[in-house]
C-alpha cells in the first residue's frame, strides 16, 4: 500500500524518506523527481531573461536533462497509467492549486494501485491531449530562446574580434598651406550662436587671446585690434589693466585707435571702461582732445546707460573751461536729465566738480520747482547735491522755497531725505526752523513711516535745547495719567525713536527717560517692536 496518503500539490512527489524506512526497489520515484524538477525548469523558462545572471545555471540544466532523455512521453512503457502518475509538465494558470483538486483521478507513488473513475475517463484524456499540446509549445519557446542566445553570443564574438579604430596621421600640408597657416592675422570667423542674435564677428587674434590662457599678451600684441579688444568682455578688461600700467608710447598706440570710434565706444557695454580709462591714465593732452570729442553729443550721452558714465569721468578730469563747455550743452534740459534715471548723475557730478559761477543756469532752472523736484526719486538726489556744494548765495532763495513745504515734505517717501539732508548738513537756522515744525507733532510724526526718519535726525542733531523740548513733549502727562512715550515704545516706527533719544541724550535726560521706561518693561516683552527697546537697554 502507499507509503504516505497523497500530498495536494501542483505535482505528486512522496515525503522525505523516514530513518527507518526502505528505499524503493524500482527507479519510478526517482524519474518522478526529475520530472518535477524539468517541469519547473520548463516554466522558468518562459520568464528567462537574456541579460539575467542565473542564465548560465539554466541553460546548463536544460542541457542535462535532454542528455539523459528525460522528456515523459505517451509511447512510455508505463502507457496510460504512467502518464496519470506523472503529470506531464503544465502551466500555472491551467494546473493550479484549486484545479488539481477538481481532476478525476487520484495517484501515489509509482508502483501503486492507480483508481481512475470510469466517468471521468473522457475528461482525463482531453486533459492529456490539451497537456501534449502546451508540452509542444513549450519546447518551441525553449528552441527559440535557445537561437536568440545563440545569436548575442556571436554579437558579442564579432564585437570583441573587430579592432579598434587607429588614430588617422595628419596629412603633411603643402608649402602654400603652411603659408597660409603660419599667417598672423587670418580673415574673421563668424561664431553663431542663436538665428535671431546677429552673428559675433572676432579676428583669429581675439580667439586665440580668449582661448590661450597661457600666453602673455601685451598692449603691442593687439596693435590694430585695439577697438575689437575694447568692445569685447575680456578685451576690454585686458586694455584697462594694462593702461594702469603702460608707457606713454603704449598709452599713445591706444588713444590713436580708439579716437575715430571713441563716440562708439562710449556707449558700448565694454567699450566706455576703456574711455574712463584713458581719462584716467592718459595725458591732458589726450584728454582734451576726447572730450573734444564728445562736444555736440553730451545730451545723448548723458541719457544714455553707459555713455552717462563716460561723461562724468570726463567732467572729472577735463579742464574747467572744457568742463564749462560741455555742460552747457545741457541747458533748456535740464529737468529732463534731472528726472531721468542716467542724466541725474550727470548732473549731481557737474554740481559737485563744475565751479558755481559755470552752473547757474541749473540753479535757475530749479526755482520753482524745489517741491516738485524734492518729491521725486531721481530729483531729491540733485537737490541735495544742490544744498551740499552750492554756496549759500546761490541756494538762499531755494532753501525758502523747500521751508514751505517742510510739513509735506517730512512725509513724503523721497522728501524726506531732503530734509534729513539738511538736518545733517545744513546751518543750525536751517536746522532749528525744520525742527520747530516738527514740535509738537513729535508723538504723530514718529508713528509715521517716513517722518519717524526725521524725528531721529531731529533728536540727533538738534541742539540740546531742541533735543530738551523733544524729550518734554514725549514725557507730558496726558488728562488720563499716560504719556506719549508708552505708545512710542510699542510702535513699529517710533521705537526707534525712543532708541536714538536713549543714544543721544545726556546723562541727565536719559536717567528721566529711563525712570518711566523700566515700569513698562515687563508689558513690552509682549510686544514685538517693544522688544527691540529692550534689547537696545
Amino acid at each position: 500500500r502507499p507509503m504516505s496518503p497523497p500530498v495536494r500539490n501542483k505535482y505528486v512527489i512522496s515525503p522525505p524518506l523516514r530513518a527507518n524506512s526502505t528505499p524503493p526497489a524500482n527507479h519510478h520515484l526517482q524519474r518522478q523527481i526529475d520530472d518535477y524538477d524539468y517541469n519547473n525548469l520548463l516554466l522558468s523558462m518562459n520568464n528567462v531573461n537574456l541579460n539575467d545572471k542565473y542564465q548560465e545555471e539554466v541553460m546548463s540544466k536544460k542541457n542535462h536533462y535532454q542528455q539523459n532523455n528525460y522528456f515523459p512521453t505517451q509511447n512510455s512503457s508505463e502507457g496510460l497509467m504512467a502518464w496519470t502518475g506523472n503529470m506531464p509538465p503544465v502551466s500555472p494558470s491551467i494546473a493550479s492549486g484549486n484545479d488539481f483538486n477538481q481532476l478525476p483521478f487520484t495517484t501515489s507513488i509509482p508502483g501503486a494501485t492507480h483508481m481512475i473513475n470510469p466517468e471521468g475517463l473522457q475528461t482525463s484524456m482531453n486533459n492529456d491531449r490539451l497537456l501534449l499540446q502546451l508540452q509542444s509549445r513549450q519546447r518551441q519557446i525553449l528552441m527559440q530562446q535557445e537561437q536568440i542566445l545563440l545569436l548575442r553570443e556571436q554579437m558579442m564574438r564579432q564585437q570583441q574580434q573587430q579592432p579598434l579604430p587607429q588614430p588617422t596621421q595628419p596629412q603633411p600640408l603643402q608649402p602654400q598651406q603652411q603659408q597660409q597657416q603660419q599667417q598672423q592675422y587670418a580673415p574673421p570667423q563668424q561664431i553663431m550662436t542663436d538665428p535671431n542674435v546677429p552673428p559675433i564677428i572676432r579676428s583669429a587674434l581675439l580667439e586665440e587671446f580668449r582661448n590661450n590662457k597661457t600666453k602673455k599678451f601685451g598692449l603691442k600684441d593687439i596693435v590694430n585690434h585695439v577697438v575689437e579688444f575694447s568692445g569685447d568682455q575680456h578685451g576690454s578688461r585686458f586694455i584697462q589693466q594694462k593702461l594702469e600700467t603702460a608707457t606713454s608710447e603704449e598709452k599713445q598706440v591706444v588713444f590713436d585707435e580708439i579716437l575715430p570710434n571713441c563716440l562708439q565706444l562710449m556707449t558700448d557695454v565694454f567699450g566706455n571702461y576703456v574711455i574712463q580709462k584713458l581719462f584716467e591714465h592718459g595725458n591732458q593732452n589726450q584728454k582734451t582732445v576726447l572730450a573734444k570729442q564728445m562736444e555736440g553729443h553730451i545730451l545723448s550721452l548723458s541719457l544714455q546707460m553707459y555713455g552717462c558714465r563716460v561723461v562724468q569721468k570726463a567732467l572729472e578730469h577735463v579742464l574747467t573751461d572744457q568742463q564749462a563747455r560741455l555742460i552747457r550743452e545741457l541747458d533748456g534740459c535740464v529737468l529732463k536729465c534731472v528726472k531721468d534715471q542716467n542724466g541725474n548723475h550727470v548732473v549731481q557730478k557737474a554740481i559737485e566738480r563744475i565751479p558755481a559761477q559755470y552752473i547757474q543756469f541749473i540753479i535757475d532752472t530749479f526755482y520753482g520747482q524745489v517741491y516738485h523736484l524734492a518729491t521725486h526719486p531721481y530729483g531729491c538726489r540733485v537737490i541735495q547735491r544742490m544744498f551740499e556744494h552750492c554756496p549759500k548765495e546761490q541756494t538762499a532763495y531755494l532753501l525758502e522755497e523747500l521751508h514751505k513745504s517742510t510739513n509735506q515734505l517730512v512725509q513724503d517717501q523721497y522728501g524726506n531725505y531732503v530734509i534729513q539732508h539738511i538736518l545733517e548738513h545744513g546751518k543750525p537756522k536751517d536746522k532749528a526752523l525744520i525742527i520747530s515744525k516738527v514740535k509738537g507733532h513729535a508723538l504723530q510724526l514718529s508713528k509715521h513711516k517716513f517722518a519717524s526718519n526725521v524725528v531721529e535726525k531731529c533728536v540727533a542733531y538738534g541742539s540740546l535745547e531742541d533735543r530738551q523740548a523733544l524729550i518734554e513733549e514725549v514725557l507730558s502727562t496726558r488728562p488720563d495719567g499716560s504719556y506719549p512715550l508708552m505708545s512710542m515704545m510699542k510702535d513699529q516706527y517710533a521705537n526707534y525713536v525712543v532708541q536714538k533719544m536713549l543714544d543721544v541724550v545726556d546723562c541727565n535726560q536719559r536717567e528721566l527717560l529711563v525712570a518711566k521706561i523700566k515700569p513698562h518693561l515687563q508689558g513690552l516683552k509682549k510686544y514685538t517692536y517693544g522688544k527691540h527697546l529692550i534689547s537696545s537697554k
